[in-house]
């Protein structure tokens, strides 16, 4: 075994010393004493010469190759954050478009009866109760009572302020199992009160049997005895049907507002009593 590596190591240094020769003549030696082997070794080392060249050539398009490569990598790459990047302005847009829209609404609410309007937002709900409250950016620094009535873009009532904190306050929506609205039919005198269903809508009840009841005709605050003015819209009679004892009618009443869809409202501001 040692024989064997003493031999190759022997073959490597006469390999290396070899070429030290060759190296050696090749730069010590005049231009003219080589020309003769240069003009045999030439033609035996041209297909050798176009190989490397070829492979050069090869490599050098190889290497723009994956280069541009790289590059359009970089581009993509540039070209998918920009686009990220417009998605989330467009949507930023279209969020402070529809926060424009409402707040416009907000503003050009009709004044009813000449009241003053302060406008809030819904800030949060209260879960635990689905949807039947929720809270605003406005308390009693601002102005707000306990009572005063929540209306919406199109001027409809939704709900009254249940109670008040510095800087914010509850409503209870229409819908509320506490919230009682005194209501008759606009342009009549038919009266009766206006109550949540079990959290599936609003029940115009306690309208006299005798009295008419025409789907589609609009329901308004009567101001009698609830501590509201009177005339605050609040929606459109739906199906008619008798109560239990048959001694009354009862409605369903349709509103053109989605309670878990409100953000903005104004808070109608009553002067003291």
């Amino acid at each position: 075994m040692n024989q064997e590596h003493t031999y190759f190591q022997r073959n490597i240094v006469r390999a290396f010393a070899a070429a030290g020769v060759v190296w050696a003549v090749t730069i010590l030696m005049p231009d003219g004493f080589l020309a003769p082997f240069r003009a045999v070794l030439a033609p035996i080392a041209a297909p050798l010469q176009g190989f490397v060249s070829w492979i050069a050539f090869e490599t050098g398009d190889a290497g723009r190759f994956f280069s541009s490569i790289s590059e359009l990598k970089r581009e993509n790459d540039r070209l998918v954050r920009d686009n990220q990047r417009l998605t989330r302005e467009a949507a930023s847009l279209a969020e402070r478009e529809e926060e424009n829209r409402l707040l416009r609404e907000v503003l050009a609410l009709p004044r009813s009866q000449d009241q003053p309007l302060l406008s809030a937002e819904v800030i949060s709900r209260d879960t635990r109760e689905s949807s039947f409250s929720f809270t605003l950016n406005r308390g009693s620094l601002d102005g707000v009572q306990i009572g005063f009535p929540i209306i919406i873009g199109n001027g409809q009532l939704v709900g009254r302020v249940a109670s008040v904190n510095l800087t914010s306050s509850t409503v209870h929506l229409l819908s509320h199992p506490e919230s009682t609205v005194a209501a008759r039919i606009a342009g009549t005198s038919v009266q009766g009160v206006i109550r949540g269903d079990h959290g599936l809508g609003l029940i115009f009840d306690m309208v006299l049997s005798g009295e008419p009841l025409n789907p589609g005709a609009r329901l308004v605050s009567s101001g009698l005895g609830d501590g509201l003015p009177a005339g605050l819209y609040i929606g459109e009679i739906g199906q008619v049907r008798l109560s239990v004892d048959r001694l009354f009618q009862q409605a369903t009443i349709l509103t053109s507002s989605v309670e878990s869809d409100i953000r903005f409202v104004s808070i109608i501001t009553l002067p003291s009593p």
